[in-house]
């Protein structure tokens, strides 16, 4: 998992809306739903509240 995805899916866990974990990462909506798409394939994952669980539990953040 690249950096940047570690970085969205730590706001994940803090600020649900896309918009606004774009804008805390100044980076657009697009550009974070990207990302999302990628770590939801990655974690094997079909929502923000799964990627999250994952993520706490593989220890990723």
């Amino acid at each position: 998992m690249s950096a940047r995805e570690i970085e969205v899916l730590e706001k994940l866990a803090d600020e649900p809306a896309v918009k606004e974990i774009a804008a805390a990462l100044s980076i657009s909506a697009g550009t974070t739903g990207f990302h999302l798409t990628n770590i939801y394939k990655k974690l094997q994952v079909q929502s923000q509240t799964g990627a999250v669980a994952k993520a706490l539990r593989s220890s990723i953040i």
